[in-house]
């Protein structure tokens, strides 16, 4: 298949559907590796604080549980192919349940118990990780071969783009306000992105070059 060029493939909604996927939940990750150690450190309502001393426990739970999020909800995925599911209805039904599963995060910007934050925290994470693992396949699903690794590119630049957005405004959002409004974008931003993809790509098709 002759591969299309990025001015083209930004022509089709399937691009813009991948964008979505990567312009709004990719700052949140970032602000997890950046903010996190902060906020467990300096977060006034929670009944305990990580410091250099005692952030490894906590930490390496939270991100092996992500790693494991990644491979659950890739095998979600396929069982539900296997139990005879359309490919597009399995993967927008497993980035919902990832979307609704970050949903409850909101809270361990107010709970008074580490352990809750760190629990609302990992689960979100593993969702992230399964979230992204579905915006990769999502790629080869819509697209060809040749052209799955410039889309890719192209959700990656503007999942870039709004990480530093995000970066740039975090602090000043935390000063002013807290953690608060910053867990709740993390919220509801995969529920956004993946309400664009079905507004986009109501049906989940490959795009068609010819």
């Amino acid at each position: 298949t002759e591969k299309v060029s990025w001015k083209k493939l930004l022509a089709y909604k399937q691009t813009w559907a991948l964008i979505a996927c990567k312009f709004f939940p990719d700052p949140i990750w970032y602000f997890y590796l950046t903010w996190l150690p902060d906020f467990f450190n300096s977060n006034e309502s929670l009944d305990q604080k990580l410091d250099l001393k005692n952030i490894g426990i906590p930490f390496l739970l939270i991100y092996l549980i992500s790693d494991a999020g990644s491979i659950f909800f890739g095998w979600l995925s396929s069982k539900f192919i296997s139990k005879g599911w359309e490919i597009g209805k399995a993967r927008k039904t497993t980035m919902l349940i990832c979307a609704l599963s970050v949903t409850p995060i909101v809270f361990a910007s107010t709970t008074n118990s580490i352990y809750v934050a760190v629990a609302l925290i990992a689960l979100a994470t593993a969702a992230h990780q399964g979230w992204s693992t579905h915006v990769y396949t999502m790629g080869s699903d819509l697209f060809p071969k040749s052209n799955v690794s410039s889309v890719i590119g192209i959700g990656g630049t503007f999942g870039a783009i709004s990480g530093i957005l995000l970066a740039s405004t975090a602090g000043l959002i935390r000063v002013k306000f807290g953690y608060v409004p910053l867990f709740m974008m993390a919220s509801v931003n995969y529920l956004l992105a993946l309400g664009i993809v079905q507004l986009l790509i109501p049906t989940w098709e490959r795009i068609k070059t010819e």
